[in-house]
């Protein structure tokens, strides 16, 4: 077994952890996440303030051997150094050696000043930075036990906030930081870009004593090197050896509800502290829609049934007689504590307001967008983290129930006028200046504005795409108030089926209602064309057992699930990070998943449009099993 940085990181916060990653300790995957592989960039773009850089290679093994050669030089910068005593593993972004001297240099993404101390100030009150910290003090460890350093620093880095880049093609200049070429030019444009601040005696504090905001008590106190030794001697993925309780860690846990890998396959809490008077082990009050978790926490109720309902909510005919027309997110909550109280609730209630969907001017374009966003700006002028909007699809339904699909997404590596690409090509699906725009959340129309105001700063310049931006806005009438419908409002003031938990997020709500069709037997369509794959709606299922077209977008090990991973595979295709065979396959996964949403916007719709129909009057659509 392997203890490496983010292993003894999850060990400090809650002990039982390690029983459930002791199985994936063996070693890193030799395929690198489009998330780290971007987050390497910027390492990388940090190291151009050093000389006489190495780059070690992705494998660990690999990596440790040159680290060990390239640490026989008296003056050395490693970018990615592997450093191991006996089962302790750690891999540095980047290690800067001068003679017996080491500095430990860590990018972190979170935005800072420059305005801000450029000194760490111990104690700190960010549990963000107690991690960054920690993670800097078992590196240290590691390191020093190494290498019997003279004299150990480390240095936190972080992007700019008041950055403003002065190249349009800095994004794709960057390809050459690990060639053999000249990066003067690049050193200068990116030195501004980070702001550095010393951590040496913050790091040193907590290594001498781990604060209690990011360790469990069985580590709080302890120096790094005690707790080494504790995890060495002690065999924690044997179990909950050390009679482990619930405790805060449990609430941002991955483990709590997620199957195990061993034993009876079940999470943390079902295996480790089982509570045979609960009935619904797996409802959570941290699931639990709204406010009052912590409060609830500390009262002792740590499962959605054992918090007491207060009388006015105590059944379904309370909650509908004090409902108003619309509802909240109190009410969301107090269903789903009835629910877990097997309190007879309807499968189905659909609020008169729901025939707000029968006014709608067709045709009804379904648009989603995916946006990236980034430390290193991908245009001229922009800061760090400005959204760049990538792809497009746009599921376009007609009054007579026929379906077009347009799609979009920049797969040019030298293009960094993404917008008006976009915009160009958004523009000239046929029918989009008619009718209404259905997006999830604004996100869409949020995005069209952002981009108008972006336009008008060079407004000469864009001139073509301000008029095409402020057109498509607009429509083709003048000033239309419905224009532009947000689904997930007319969802969270009217709508709710009894599989809906937790959110109301896209996802989330594609799931319950494609659970509800299937168990009610409601027509629908099974079988949809995505893209180029044709996909079974009902077919896969996400580990809450709901159904979750999403997995079944790709047969094999390249997937892309949510907007995250597709920010990050787009970033990895920007900056020439992907592999010939990965450029064959990615492209079409991205186009795959944005098409998925924009078509989960019209099951939604569909679904919505059905029950408004059935409202009679002024009178709810109510539906029991």
């Amino acid at each position: 077994m392997r203890i490496y940085d983010n292993t003894f990181q999850q060990a400090i916060s809650c002990p039982l952890k390690m029983y459930h990653v002791a199985s994936k300790s063996g070693g890193s995957n030799s395929k690198v996440a489009f998330r780290h592989r971007n987050k390497l960039l910027l390492r990388d773009v940090i190291s151009l303030q050093f000389n006489n850089r190495r780059f070690t290679s992705d494998s660990l093994s690999e990596a440790e051997k040159e680290t060990s050669e390239w640490l026989q030089e008296d003056s050395v910068t490693i970018c990615g150094a592997v450093l191991r005593k006996g089962i302790f593993v750690t891999r540095i972004p980047i290690l800067v050696k001068e003679k017996d001297n080491y500095t430990i240099i860590q990018v972190h993404g979170k935005l800072r000043k420059r305005s801000e101390h450029d000194e760490v100030q111990f104690p700190v009150r960010s549990r963000s930075m107690a991690n960054y910290l920690l993670k800097a003090a078992y590196r240290s460890f590691v390191l020093n036990e190494c290498m019997h350093a003279s004299s150990l620093h480390t240095t936190l880095c972080f992007p700019n906030k008041a950055y403003r880049s002065t190249d349009a093609n800095l994004f794709q200049s960057l390809s050459r930081i690990r060639e053999n070429s000249d990066t003067s030019d690049l050193a200068e444009q990116t030195e501004e870009l980070f702001v550095t601040v010393d951590a040496t005696k913050a790091v040193n504090n907590v290594g001498n004593a781990i604060p209690e905001l990011v360790s469990h008590r069985t580590f709080t106190g302890m120096s790094v090197k005690e707790s080494c030794k504790f995890i060495e001697d002690t065999p924690l993925e044997d179990g909950n050896i050390l009679d482990i309780g619930i405790h805060r860690e449990c609430k941002y846990c991955d483990f709590r509800r997620m199957p195990a890998g061993k034993g009876d396959g079940d999470g943390c809490w079902r295996l480790f502290f089982p509570n045979h008077s609960v009935v619904f082990p797996d409802l959570h009050v941290y699931e639990l829609i709204g406010h009052g978790n912590d409060t609830e926490t500390a009262n002792g109720f740590y499962y959605q049934e054992q918090v007491p309902a207060s009388e006015p909510f105590s059944s379904f005919g309370n909650i509908e007689k004090l409902s108003g027309e619309k509802f909240t997110i109190h009410k969301r909550r107090m269903l789903q504590l009835l629910k877990s109280k097997e309190v007879r609730l309807p499968s189905l209630w659909a609020r008169a307001g729901i025939r707000e969907l029968n006014r709608l001017n067709y045709p009804l374009h379904f648009l989603d967008f995916e946006a990236a966003t980034f430390a290193l700006p991908l245009e001229r002028g922009e800061h760090p983290y400005q959204p760049v909007y990538f792809q497009f699809s746009c599921h376009t339904l007609h009054k007579n129930g026929t379906i077009h699909h347009h799609d979009w997404l920049d797969l040019d590596p030298e293009r960094t006028d993404v917008h008006v690409s976009l915009i160009e090509k958004l523009s000239s699906v046929p029918g989009i200046e008619e009718g209404t725009v259905i997006q999830y959340s604004q996100f869409e129309y949020r995005a069209m504005k952002n981009i108008l105001k972006r336009f008008k700063k060079n407004a000469m310049r864009y001139e073509a795409g301000i008029d095409a931006l402020e057109q498509l806005m607009r429509g083709a009438g003048s000033g239309n108030p419905s224009r532009f419908l947000d689904l997930s409002r007319v969802i969270e003031e009217y709508y709710y089926n009894c599989y809906m938990n937790e959110g109301i997020g896209l996802k989330h709500v594609l799931k319950s209602i494609l659970n509800w069709q299937k168990h009610e037997g409601s027509d629908t369509e099974k079988n949809v064309k995505i893209h180029d794959v044709n996909i079974d709606l009902f077919e896969a299922h996400s580990p809450d057992g709901q159904p979750d077209p999403y997995l079944s977008l790709s047969e094999n090990d390249e997937r892309i699930g949510d907007g995250s991973e597709a920010m990050n595979a787009w970033l990895s295709l920007k900056s020439g990070l992907l592999g010939s065979e990965e450029m064959n396959v990615i492209p079409a996964l991205l186009r795959r998943y944005c098409a998925l949403d924009s078509y989960a916007l019209v099951i939604l719709f569909r679904h919505l449009r059905s029950c408004s129909v059935q409202v009679k009057g002024d009178k709810d659509l109510i539906i029991f099993k």
